[in-house]
């Protein structure tokens, strides 16, 4: 059975999705490619409520896989085809979260990035490096690699961030305040 895309917002909102949120996710192509009739679109009824039930993840740092207790990034994007490509960047970045970034990666060898749309985890990749980009010496564009084991994890669930910048060193002890840890 289908829905129409507005049914699917409303299906999405049961995750906590606002209508625009269930839009930008749909537009992802996570729920497979729509089939357009009579102006709109029409998605597989199974496949939102697949979505809907995903599980969250609210992990403690602890009970997180060796390589990302130290903090895993997220980046959030609403790109397609390919979030992960969007997500390598030119990124805004702080010189201070710069040197975070290169301290995490020598001393572990990569830092965990997960790729969100919506709070929906659609991919997974390793930093291990990164390059100034064009344009202003805050902007970077990131090396990445195929996501290890750790990515297991993350795979298929809702990671819900607060709001802010289109990523975040989430868990990172290092970036956190002392009076906040």
């Amino acid at each position: 059975m289908y829905v129409t895309a507005r049914q699917a917002a409303e299906l999405l909102g049961h995750a906590g999705l606002s209508r625009s949120a269930a839009r930008r996710l749909l537009a992802t192509g996570v729920a497979g490619e729509p089939v357009p009739i009579a102006g709109a679109r029409l998605y597989e009824r199974a496949v939102i409520e697949a979505l809907v039930r995903r599980r969250r993840i609210a992990p403690e740092p602890e009970e997180l896989p060796e390589l990302c207790r130290q903090g895993v990034m997220v980046a959030r994007t609403a790109a397609r085809p390919d979030p992960l490509e969007a997500a390598r960047g030119p990124l805004r970045m702080s010189l201070s979260t710069r040197f975070v970034l290169a301290h995490l990666i020598d001393a572990q060898g990569a830092l965990p990035l997960v790729v969100t749309v919506s709070s929906f985890v659609l991919a997974g990749a390793e930093v291990v490096g990164g390059q100034s980009a064009p344009g202003g010496m805050n902007r970077m564009v990131l090396d990445l690699q195929p996501a290890g084991e750790w990515f297991d994890t993350f795979r298929d669930r809702v990671f819900r961030t607060p709001p802010g910048n289109p990523w975040l060193m989430w868990g990172c002890r290092l970036l956190t305040p002392a009076h906040r840890r």
